[in-house]
């Protein structure tokens, strides 16, 4: 596996981890690669812990500007923390991100892009 498609599989475990880590008991992701990006969508529900002060924390996190030099040599840094999952290097790895959260039915989507 190239380290590309490793950084893809790490950012879609920290989402995933996160989403549980608050409480969801139900997360779908997707990931597909077009010929200049990777677009990687989650899907959670359920999540128990989440607020408008989690929604911006999460909003912050992946607004981190890409940083390549970063990313470089903290991509496999991802996952290797048991305590509070944080995004920030998540969003240092993609170039755009969407969030919506439907409260009624406590359900949050979040859609990346990575430029390759």
């Amino acid at each position: 596996m190239n380290n590309n498609n490793k950084k893809i599989v790490k950012i879609v475990s920290e989402l995933t981890g996160f989403c549980h880590h608050y409480g969801s008991n139900d997360v779908t992701t997707h990931s597909q690669t077009t010929s200049n990006s990777i677009e990687i969508s989650l899907t959670a529900k359920n999540l128990t812990q989440l607020d408008d002060a989690l929604i911006k924390k999460i909003r912050d996190r992946l607004s981190s500007p890409r940083c390549n030099e970063i990313e470089e040599y903290y991509w496999g840094l991802s996952g290797e923390d048991d305590t509070d999952p944080e995004l920030i290097l998540v969003g240092m790895m993609i170039d755009s991100y969407t969030l919506n959260y439907d409260k009624e039915n406590d359900i949050l989507s979040i859609h990346l892009t990575r430029h390759i």
